[in-house]
């Protein structure tokens, strides 16, 4: 039988790195960056205490949302989008030489 597992998750936050005006009023209401932690810990049994096995760490930091911000990205990253077509358009003509008959309500 396999062991037992157990996973905890941890959500920070960082409230260092707000931006402050001259007179210490904030002077943008800066986010911090987020943070979020999981590990993966094997229960004790008898013969071994807790075994951490797995652990993963990501951290975001907020981007304001402007429509300049949005035309930057979509110019950076057009590639997955024609990717992306290319692959579903791929699968499809595979479906159909493999004489998959096309079903249009499940």
């Amino acid at each position: 039988a396999g062991a037992e597992v157990e996973t905890e998750t941890e959500t920070e936050t960082d409230s260092e790195g707000a931006d402050e005006g001259e007179d210490g009023a904030d002077a943008s209401p800066a986010m911090p960056p987020l943070c979020v932690s999981t590990t993966m810990v094997r229960r004790p049994t008898k013969s071994s205490g807790p075994e951490k096995y797995f652990n993963a760490r990501l951290t975001l930091a907020p981007e304001e949302l402007t429509p300049l911000s949005l035309a930057r990205h979509m110019v950076r990253t057009p590639f997955y989008c024609v990717l992306l077509q290319i692959y579903i358009h791929y699968e499809a003509v595979h479906l159909f030489v493999k004489g998959i008959e096309f079903v249009p309500h499940p």
